[in-house]
């Protein structure tokens, strides 16, 4: 994969090619409410927003609180000296941590992602994670396994992660081989308690023996004990969505929205703050989705696994309807430091 040190090119190339038409946009439209919200229907902005570039020379001040909310900025992002009084850049950007989990040291969590160079930025260097890299040599990395992993770790405290990178061109042959890693870990006297994958597992373009491959190794894994999360078993089958919180408000559950239009299931609490891709330091608001939900649910089902052996994870879903509370945002939504009764 591209290294960090490489990575001055690859931003060059990656990222700031594909913002400039954006940055335009920015400016040519004055950056008016009207402007945001063209720009907010296209997803790279949703994503990408102004993050990285130099936007010293555009006037933000028509801009509300809820203009800013669709604008993804970062670290690195240089904003004007006068900016409205509501907006503090450092602010926003502080990672919050819930500080309520101080027993996770028995979770072992597998995450399948993209290629990934989270374990170069400094938030990485004492947690308890293990690289098992399958990507190829000349695959881009990408931002999406910072997502993953910060939104772990504002809940966790110190399980063990098995971070498995796949390969772009030969992706679900290289999830299976993470799958096969993962069971012949268990095999060998390794507990895993669950494997969070933000993506399908398979898809109409999977090849039909790896399909199979994949489906009977799911299977196997589900036999040793150990739960395998997709996009689809997440939101179809146990009924779960992602949830956000706007820019300005408080950290409270009661903040929090449905980050799409999915009434009736489970909002489980999505952090936009997240390790900066490319930096060794710095943190990004960034938009979120069920990607990142998804290794939430997988972390708290594996928290409540390590406390209750005989935990499936229909039960483990079931116990998060129960303890989920109806919001003015959302019609459910969890409170996962309800979890910790099970202690």
């Amino acid at each position: 994969m591209i290294l960090f040190d490489e990575f001055k090119f690859s931003q060059e190339v990656y990222i700031k090619n594909l913002l400039l038409q954006v940055n335009k946009k920015l400016v040519d439209g004055g950056l008016t409410h009207e402007g945001v919200e063209s720009l907010s229907q296209d997803n790279l902005f949703r994503i990408w927003g102004i993050q990285y570039q130099n936007v010293k020379h555009i006037n933000f001040s028509k801009l509300s609180k809820e203009d800013f909310d669709k604008i993804p900025f970062s670290s690195s992002t240089l904003f004007p000296e006068k900016m409205p009084k509501f907006f503090d850049k450092n602010k926003i950007l502080n990672f919050e941590h819930c500080n309520f989990i101080d027993d996770d040291q028995d979770v072992c969590l597998a995450i399948i992602d993209n290629p990934s160079q989270f374990y170069l930025h400094e938030f990485y260097k004492n947690k308890n994670i293990e690289l098992v890299d399958f990507s190829a040599k000349n695959d881009q990395t990408h931002f999406h396994m910072e997502g993953v992993l910060s939104n772990i770790f504002k809940y966790a405290n110190n399980p063990k992660i098995i971070a498995y990178t796949t390969s772009w061109k030969r992706r679900y042959e290289t999830v299976l081989k993470a799958l096969k890693d993962v069971f012949s870990r268990i095999k060998n006297g390794q507990k895993i308690h669950a494997v969070s994958i933000s993506n399908l597992l398979i898809d109409d373009t999977t090849k039909w023996a790896t399909k199979q491959q994949i489906k009977d190794m799911v299977e196997k894994l589900k036999q040793v004990d150990c739960e395998v999360v997709d996009s689809h078993k997440f939101f179809s089958e146990l009924n779960f969505t992602a949830a956000e919180k706007p820019m300005f408000a408080k950290e409270q559950i009661s903040s929090y929205r449905y980050t799409f239009n999915t009434p009736h299931k489970i909002g489980v609490p999505v952090t936009r703050v997240i390790t900066e891709f490319g930096s060794k330091n710095g943190f990004a608001i960034s938009g979120s989705g069920q990607s990142w939900a998804i290794p939430i649910v997988a972390y708290f089902y594996s928290y409540c696994k390590s406390k209750d052996r005989g935990l499936t994870i229909e039960k483990f879903a079931q116990l998060c309807d129960n303890l989920s509370q109806k919001t003015d945002m959302c019609d459910k939504i969890i409170d996962f430091k309800k979890l910790t009764i099970i202690k």
